[in-house]
């Protein structure tokens, strides 16, 4: 595979399988907020961000796989749905903060957890999911 493809139709599978980068072609219609290319595409890049294969370690010793966008924020993969830890300026809702808890506890897991990017190192180490709040301060809920 080498063709471009829409960033929520990334799969774990994806990341293990490729690294991916940002892509941006005006002419062909590729948006780099929405479009991602694998190593094996001509116009891969180690110069631009990429978005990362990231492993999510529990205090229990479990682990899980997700993914890292290359800039904030650390997306885990429960049983095939995505759960974003990093939501910016959007506060998150009473409705997000209790999915991702059903999905955690329906797999035995709980926070904190530790995720790792595999390609930069990048690692952050999450009790919640984090975002800004109305001052612009970084919490966590």
């Amino acid at each position: 595979m080498s063709s471009p493809k829409r960033l929520e139709e990334i799969t774990v599978e994806d990341l293990s399988q490729h690294r991916w980068c940002y892509f941006h072609d005006d002419d062909g219609g590729y948006d780099s907020f929405e479009w991602v290319i694998p190593d094996t595409h001509p116009k891969f890049s180690d110069n631009v961000i990429q978005l990362e294969l990231a492993t999510f370690r529990f205090q229990g010793g479990e682990e899980l796989k997700g993914m890292f966008d290359g800039s904030k924020c650390f997306s885990m993969d429960l049983t095939g749905v995505w759960y974003a830890l990093w939501y910016g300026g959007m506060t998150p809702t009473e409705r997000n903060k209790q999915d991702l808890n059903k999905a955690l506890d329906d797999l035995g897991l709980c926070l904190p957890v530790t995720a790792i990017a595999t390609w930069s190192g990048q690692s952050e180490t999450y009790n919640g999911i984090r975002y800004y709040d109305q001052a612009g301060c970084e919490v966590e809920a």
